[in-house]
């Protein structure tokens, strides 16, 4: 429009010099004055043009600053939530850490009470033999002493009142045996018992150290995922930098010339 107005003016005004040869003062200046009018609406319209070009580098700027607000929240909420996710982690082997702990007391526990489990069937197995060895004394002893009791009762009446005596002793002594050896049925059955609960506990032993391979194996995969999520940080924070980077190497772009065109 500007190389219209710029071309037509002075045929224009040529033309019109020529009319006012022609034609009165009066209509000339009516003509030139109309030309004057035509020059100020195109140099209105190329004001306008310029104006709608400048509001378009404007939006232009305020879309890329928009994209950079949102790509920055973007990346912004992506590490809030992978700290997050970081916490989580740290948390969970801090209890898998605690729970390690938990079941190596309990195992020391276990073996202490299986140590004490083997020492008291030791010493009740001691104690039998003891009471058993005392036992098969005091037969000995007694069969001797009754074999001498019957010879000195072919003697005299007063051996056959001691023989009686002595054989109330060993009665009693007798009831005195199969009581120890009841008593020794009954540590016997304790001892089995005992038995029965240490295999019981060295079951839970099992049971826990197999539990503590999963809770190794678990803590080793919260580790390989902590490693992967440190990854990804890394791989956002470059991807980031690198959006920040190429917006920034963007350049607005250059005036318009209404002339050319062209920017």
């Amino acid at each position: 429009m500007a190389s219209l107005s710029d071309d037509s003016a002075p045929m224009l005004r040529r033309t019109w010099c020529s009319v006012d040869k022609l034609l009165s003062q009066r209509k000339a200046r009516r003509w030139l004055q109309r030309v004057e009018h035509l020059e100020l609406v195109v140099a209105l319209g190329e004001a306008v043009v310029k104006s709608g070009k400048v509001l378009e580098d404007l939006c232009c700027q305020c879309g890329r600053g928009l994209l950079l607000s949102l790509l920055t929240l973007l990346s912004l909420l992506s590490l809030l939530t992978l700290l997050s996710l970081l916490s989580l982690l740290t948390l969970l082997t801090l209890l898998s850490l605690l729970t390690l702990l938990t079941l190596l007391s309990l195992l020391s526990l276990l073996t202490l009470l299986s140590l004490l489990s083997l020492l008291t069937l030791l010493t009740l197995l001691s104690l039998l033999t003891l009471l058993t060895l005392l036992s098969l004394l005091t037969l000995l002893t007694l069969l001797t002493l009754l074999t001498l009791l019957s010879l000195l009762s072919l003697l005299t009446l007063l051996t056959l009142l001691s023989l009686l005596s002595l054989l109330t002793l060993l009665t009693l002594l007798t009831l005195l045996s199969l009581l120890s050896l009841l008593t020794l049925l009954s540590l016997l059955s304790l001892l089995t018992l005992l038995s029965l609960l240490s295999l019981l506990t060295l079951l839970t032993l099992l049971s826990l150290l197999s539990l503590l391979t999963l809770l190794t194996l678990l803590t080793l995969l919260s580790l390989l995922s902590l490693l992967t999520l440190l990854t990804l940080l890394s791989l956002l924070t470059l991807l980031t930098l690198l959006t920040l980077l190429t917006l920034s190497s963007q350049r607005p772009p250059g005036p318009w010339s209404p002339s050319s065109g062209t920017k």
